[in-house]
């Protein structure tokens, strides 16, 4: 019965204007239609005809103006009800990208507000320090609570790219910085060795942080696990705390690498009798 209703055409039904008709706004908001109809995982889309909403949105949505058409995108995008799925307006989407470089020019800190254990939300804090970034060599650590940016009230600030005076509470003690923006690389893996405690064959895991899913993650992934196993290490541990998110395909990139280890490492021990 859902599928008849949402195949069969009402009797108000009218056709969307034909492609000649079509403004170069009305092709923007079908270029941002057609990615979700292709890419979207859930098909259903929130358990609406997305076909329909097409059409609907090319009647009834005003696009005369960008600012009108990246609304009608918004709106679109709003009754999928999916925090994940949003538009990022040009300047908004080179500001993200900026991240995911192989190089940065700011204080190298990631700033954002943390839940408490009651679901509440606490002060801006660090979430993290950029490895050999300004923030991490002038000691500033994860945790750490942002009282004040350049004498002013951290309250609304949403993100550092300049330089700044900060004021920090660190544990018990109030500090101030004063960070100078710089370039700084962007490796997003740290790596190294540690002992298992209790082996008696003093057996070693192979430990790998990655702070970001940048453009150099996959890659410096692959760089950390071969210098581990030229070491002779068999199993990996991959730490993903406090990391600060970025590309997507770099994330399923790595994931296809854990997937493999994970083959090789039970195939190495159903071959070698041990049982896990």
């Amino acid at each position: 019965m859902a599928l008849a209703v949402s195949l069969s055409a009402p009797a108000y039904y009218t056709a969307p204007p034909p492609l000649s008709a079509l403004t170069e706004e009305n092709l923007l908001f079908l270029e941002a239609w057609h990615v979700v109809d292709h890419g979207y995982y859930y098909k259903s889309f929130n358990g609406q005809s997305w076909f329909r909403y097409r059409e609907r949105s090319l009647r009834n949505n005003p696009m005369n103006t960008r600012h009108e058409t990246y609304a009608a995108i918004k709106k679109m995008l709003a009754t999928l009800d999916d925090p994940f799925t949003r538009l990022l307006e040009p300047e908004k989407f080179k500001s993200s990208r900026s991240g995911t470089q192989g190089a940065l020019m700011g204080v190298g800190l990631s700033i954002g507000y943390p839940l408490a254990p009651n679901g509440s939300t606490t002060r801006l804090s660090v979430m993290s320090a950029a490895p050999r970034g300004p923030a991490e060599k002038a000691g500033i650590v994860s945790g750490d609570v942002i009282l004040a940016i350049d004498d002013a009230s951290a309250q609304d600030i949403w993100v550092l790219r300049s330089s700044v005076d900060l004021t920090i509470l660190s544990g018990a003690d109030t500090r101030h910085f004063v960070l100078k923006r710089e370039r700084y690389t962007l490796n997003p893996v740290m790596s190294r060795m540690c002992e298992i405690p209790g082996s008696e064959d003093s057996s070693e895991i192979g430990y790998i942080k990655l702070t970001t899913f940048n453009q150099n993650a996959a890659g410096s992934v692959k760089e950390a696990i071969k210098k581990l196993r030229e070491n002779n290490v068999k199993p990996f541990v991959l730490d993903l705390r406090n990391n600060s998110g970025g590309l997507f395909p770099e994330g399923i990139e790595i994931a296809k690498i854990w997937r493999d280890i994970v083959f090789s490492f039970r195939r190495f021990n159903y071959s070698s009798g041990y049982k896990m």
